[in-house]
């Protein structure tokens, strides 16, 4: 290489710091005895490309001899987040056909945030999914964060990724997207046992039914148990502790249904029924106001002292109640 176009590639180099970004973006150092080496018309494809992107995607394909494909840097170079790029120049390193690439980077890139982006190319680059498994990375792109990291870490188990109604629950999960159902939901469909079973779809529904966090969970346990899951009318019970209004509710009548001598029971539906609808009978034995237990910043003991007080009365930090 001449020597003026040697100090016209260095310059740029140092100029944009390309020796940091290219280690970040490739993970590999840049060593200068590899540049030393490529011609004259080489060094100006880096030193003239267009945007420092492009630059450092040339010096990649130069140093290490190799060339991705033109149609996938095309649209990767376009992508507004460097975070997403440097996922994305990960994918296109990796082994799998050119076609597959793109439909992936693509279906990856149009996440829901940075960060479930970031979720759905881990699956791409590190797990081992299905052969056509585009709409499986969609979703966990597209679902909120917390969503999207619990459908990762559920198709990072191969068992569960090659399950053949995997996409039908993750879409569940995904068109729910909220991340107190899809918690419960992902551990149901962890358990081969219930992933396995007929009615998943349905255990899983009756999740996603969970008026809160609280009655989810208590689905979730009910689920759980084998005998429970088993028992005649377990949906019904389970879609009924999932509508609970209130936490004591839904948590009372778990604990009812899950009883030996109530399980498989005629009458344990019309009894949850009637949990269910129970006001707190609760002895409260002193006063407070709403504003004093804010402060301390318990949540549930809120909830349970503003059973205290009319449905109707407008609240205030003021408003006495009893606990």
């Amino acid at each position: 290489m001449k020597n003026s176009c040697l100090k016209d590639l260095l310059r740029y180099i140092r100029d944009n710091e390309l020796i940091k970004k290219y280690f970040i973006l490739f993970e590999k150092k840049l060593q200068l005895k590899d540049l030393i080496n490529i011609s004259d018309s080489d060094a100006k494809r880096i030193y003239c490309s267009s945007n420092e992107r492009i630059a450092l995607i040339k010096m990649y394909e130069i140093i290490n001899k190799c060339f991705f494909p033109k149609n996938i840097v095309e649209y990767i170079i376009n992508i507004d987040s460097d975070e997403i790029f440097k996922y994305s120049i990960k994918a296109l390193k990796s082994n799998m056909n050119d076609d597959k690439k793109l439909k992936y980077i693509k279906a990856a890139s149009s996440g829901y945030s940075n960060l479930s982006s970031k979720y759905a190319f881990g699956l791409i680059t590190d797990a081992k999914l299905k052969e056509n498994s585009e709409e499986l990375i969609k979703m966990v792109a597209k679902a909120k964060d917390k969503v999207s990291l619990y459908l990762r870490n559920i198709l990072f188990n191969e068992s569960v990724a090659f399950d053949e109604n995997i996409e039908s629950y993750v879409k569940l999960i995904y068109l729910d997207n909220k991340d107190f159902h899809a918690k419960y939901a992902t551990r149901l469909i962890e358990n081969d046992e219930i992933r396995k079973d007929e009615n998943c779809k349905y255990y899983i529904s009756a999740i996603m039914a969970g008026t809160g966090y609280v009655q989810t969970k208590c689905v979730y346990d009910y689920l759980l148990n084998e005998k429970c899951r088993n028992s005649n009318d377990s949906l019904i019970i389970a879609l009924e502790i999932a509508s609970a209004k209130e936490d004591y509710q839904a948590i009372r009548a778990k604990c009812y249904a899950m009883q030996d001598e109530a399980i498989g029971k005629k009458e344990t539906v019309s009894k949850v029924c009637e949990i269910i609808k129970e006001e707190l009978n609760y002895k409260f034995e002193k006063e407070t106001t709403v504003g004093e237990l804010i402060e301390k910043n318990d949540l549930n003991e809120l909830l349970v002292s503003l059973s205290s007080v009319s449905k109707n009365e407008n609240i205030t930090e003021k408003t006495k109640v009893k606990i």
